[in-house]
């Protein structure tokens, strides 16, 4: 399941990531997409508060929302470090009560979280999105470019390590979705090893774009990255989709 994926992989997402340099990297990137007149921003699958606190640095009010008990918990972590006034809840996006409707100014959904909603529960989780923002609102999401990602089949993400442990993200390509895994093992003892794995569902440019427009966002615009190039199906590693209420 995909929460219990992402519990498993809380207690060690930070040292996977390299938390406190992608903090920095995050933040620049994320001043790209903030307007001086945004008060309110709500961060959807926000993992260990990456990008929570990212915005939070930007002059953000933020409230934060995952599914996964074990992230909202290393989150709050985090927090205390940097941003202790995020409010973070342990809410999917299709799950979120009318009490957050029409309450942000941005709402962003970044590192391929929407790719973790099934098909059959997408339509729903936009229709969410389009509720909790301002009228005018911006949603900002950011999903692997999976059109290039079938093509070339690389199936290897990257392979990182902190001090004797290991981390390799790869993926297995099947017909309807694609499997996230992540190896983890001590370099020092091959024993000590765990694969971990969960469905991707490999949402399109088109797709994506029709699901927004059917549920009222407007200009719509695509990106290569959150530093907003042009987006290319063929070479671009991200696909970024902006839409406003």
């Amino acid at each position: 399941m995909n929460e219990e994926f992402f519990d498993i992989v809380s207690s060690y997402y930070d040292d996977m990531i390299g938390f406190e340099a992608a903090l920095d990297r995050r933040t620049e990137a994320l001043r790209n997409i903030i307007s001086p007149d945004y008060k309110n921003a709500a961060d959807f699958g926000c993992g260990t508060g990456l990008d929570s606190i990212s915005l939070n640095r930007l002059g953000l009010k933020v409230s934060a929302f995952d599914i996964s008990p074990g992230m909202i918990a290393e989150a709050e972590l985090n927090a205390r470090k940097y941003a202790p006034e995020i409010r973070f809840h342990n809410i999917s996006v299709t799950a979120v009560p009318e009490s957050f409707y029409n309450s942000f100014d941005v709402a962003v959904s970044l590192g391929n979280t929407i790719s973790n909603i099934p098909f059959t529960e997408i339509s729903a989780a936009v229709n969410k999105l389009y509720a909790v923002l301002k009228s005018g609102g911006r949603l900002v999401i950011q999903v692997l470019n999976y059109s290039a990602l079938r093509e070339k089949n690389e199936r290897i993400l990257n392979i990182t390590h902190k001090d004797d442990t290991y981390f390799i993200r790869f993926y297995d390509f099947l017909e309807n979705h694609i499997n996230f895994n992540i190896l983890k093992f001590n370099s020092g003892n091959s024993s000590k090893r765990s694969l971990v794995t969960t469905p991707l569902y490999p949402y399109t440019q088109e797709r994506l774009i029709t699901l927004l427009l059917t549920n009222n966002f407007r200009n719509v615009a695509s990106c290569g990255s959150l530093a907003m190039e042009a987006f290319d199906k063929k070479t671009s590693r991200d696909l970024v989709l902006s839409a406003y209420k």
